[in-house]
């Protein structure tokens, strides 16, 4: 499966220049209210209402121990939950309560690369759980942004592994977590599913800033011609 460029924004200003620098898929969240925060009703209505059709959209909900209500529109493809301070286990009844309530959307689990720091599951116990209910898609994320990103909590062979493991198992793999431009050449070699940003898309690499279509238009091309020429790294 070809690897898709997803941007995180939180205004119609900011989908648009996505859009125009390329984006594969939006997500809408608002960056202010942490790794996974919540964007309001509003926003995510007025975003969807001017996009919907011209790329799929996910949304944020926060995290799943807050215990989110899904958001009620029907052309949302993903809806993602972080699974922070939910303990090794006992997690899986209340995801699979919420999942059966968003349909038609996706109930996409997220993952914390600094595993411990979030009080959650690691990524490969999650994917175990994600293959045994039969899920399409997980996300490897960081839950605090303090410039220490994906690659700082889990080294490029840890990750191999389990992209391997997510190929074999059917799931779709999203990496996501403060990923620069100078990390995409490593993190597109995994050929993951999902290559998730914010930051990196963002004037001056500073994820509380306004999406800019040109970074986005460079994580674009790199993403794209890493499905036939290997992955390239693009300067910013």
């Amino acid at each position: 499966m070809p690897t898709r460029l997803l941007i995180s924004v939180r205004s119609v200003a900011e989908a648009r220049q996505a859009l125009a620098g390329g984006t594969d898929i939006l997500d809408v969240k608002e960056p202010n209210h942490g790794s996974l925060g919540r964007a309001s009703l509003e926003t995510i209505q007025t975003i969807v209402a001017n996009i919907a059709g011209v790329c799929p959209i996910s949304v944020a909900l926060g995290e799943l121990i807050e215990k989110p209500a899904p958001v009620p529109l029907a052309e949302i493809t993903y809806q993602k939950v972080g699974l922070a301070r939910v303990g090794r286990a006992g997690w899986i009844d209340a995801f699979q309560e919420l999942r059966f309530k968003m349909r038609p959307s996706e109930l996409v689990p997220v993952v914390y690369a600094d595993a411990d720091r979030a009080a959650g599951p690691s990524p490969f116990e999650v994917l175990a759980q994600a293959e045994a209910i039969g899920l399409q898609t997980l996300l490897i994320d960081t839950l605090i942004k303090d410039g220490r990103g994906l690659l700082h909590w889990m080294p490029i062979a840890v990750l191999r592994e389990l992209a391997r493991r997510s190929r074999t198992s059917g799931i779709a793999l999203g990496l996501a977590g403060s990923i620069t431009m100078e990390q995409i050449h490593e993190v597109l070699s995994l050929q993951p599913s999902i290559l998730a940003v914010r930051g990196a898309a963002c004037r001056g690499q500073r994820r509380e800033q306004e999406v800019d279509s040109r970074k986005v238009e460079k994580l674009a091309r790199a993403v794209h011609r890493s499905q036939t020429h290997g992955s390239t790294y693009v300067k910013s």
